[in-house]
């Protein structure tokens, strides 16, 4: 009942856009249910809250909510002397709780609670191994990739390609990430071989890894296809984005995402305007910018894009040093 309502509740305050206290609504809705955290919640239990709140997440790109509550709950769970293990809960959550520090830039911390993983996963006989290791593997070369690991990053997710599994969320996470990685890394032929290999629709793609997934491909296959000089792609594809997407994006408040299309549109017609300070005003304007250790990495790794453009720098080195200052101070 307690996760139901939860859900509900969530639900409403991403419809509405509303802001919510997270830790707020959860001790609020056990109240109600005459239930206390400590003896409650199970693996399992926090497994789905943090479900919920994970796909909540995208709407409002704000892991910093949910971090806090996370740990203090995952701590007091650790240490109940008689509560059951469920493995294979744990490591979720283990997974879970490492991937919300990676996306708030705490990497020291997220590997800490990968290594934790990582040691459940060899445990129970390894029993649990290949349900999770595309996971743990993608999480891994994220935090390579964020901490000027790019050569790893890129050795442990082809390694991962080669793997035949039924994640095939995780598979495809996997080869969205290190085509990625190959762009930053300006092996732009690697980059489209693992593109075209995406040559299902988009509805086939939501199904087996949802919308954010969706946008993130077609948003790299634009950047992918100006770099390649493919101009006549680019338009056709930006006119398709915006057709099939303009509305979720504002209903889920994600407008930024049209903005940043646009200023797109505009490098890759007028090429020699991004250098221009009337563009980087532009540019300074165009956002609603937030505190940058609250921004979203994935978010900021397409402005790196954009932002090499106008500073006419390394793309790599531009996405390090953005992430960089956006790094909360301890």
């Amino acid at each position: 009942m307690v996760y139901a309502k939860i859900r509900q509740q969530l639900n409403a305050y991403a419809y509405k856009g509303e802001i919510f206290d997270f830790e707020k609504l959860i001790d609020k809705t056990l109240k109600d249910h005459d239930i206390t955290l400590e003896n409650a919640v199970t693996f399992k239990a926090l497994y789905q809250i943090i479900s919920i709140v994970s796909l909540s997440a995208f709407v409002t790109n704000d892991y910093y909510k949910i971090e806090s509550f996370l740990l203090k709950t995952y701590d007091k769970i650790k240490h109940h002397k008689n509560k059951i293990k469920q493995p294979y809960y744990h490591i979720q959550v283990l997974y879970m709780i490492a991937n919300t520090l990676f996306r708030n830039k705490k990497f020291e911390a997220a590997s800490q609670f990968l290594l934790k993983m990582k040691n459940q996963l060899t445990d129970h006989k390894k029993k649990y191994y290949n349900t999770f290791i595309l996971k743990h593997n993608l999480l891994k070369s994220l935090i390579f990739n964020f901490t000027n690991q790019q050569d790893d990053a890129i050795i442990l997710l082809e390694k991962s390609t080669k793997i035949k599994h039924d994640d095939i969320e995780s598979s495809l996470d996997i080869h969205l990430s290190l085509a990625m990685f190959y762009i930053q890394n300006l092996n732009l032929k690697a980059s489209k071989k693992i593109t075209s290999k995406f040559y299902h629709t988009d509805s086939y793609y939501e199904s087996k890894a949802g919308k954010d997934w969706i946008i993130k491909k077609n948003l790299l296959d634009i950047i992918l296809n100006i770099e390649l000089g493919n101009i006549n792609l680019v338009e056709s594809r930006i006119l398709s984005f915006k057709r099939n997407y303009s509305t979720y994006l504002k209903q889920i408040s994600q407008q930024r995402v049209l903005t940043f299309l646009k200023l797109v549109e505009t490098y890759y017609k007028q090429p020699e305007s991004i250098s221009t300070k009337n563009f980087k005003e532009t540019v300074e304007q165009s956002f609603k910018w937030i505190e940058p250790e609250r921004e979203d990495i994935f978010v900021m790794s397409f402005y790196a894009w954009l932002k090499s453009k106008m500073e006419k720098q390394d793309l790599y080195t531009t996405t390090l040093n953005l992430v960089e200052l956006a790094k909360p101070v301890n």
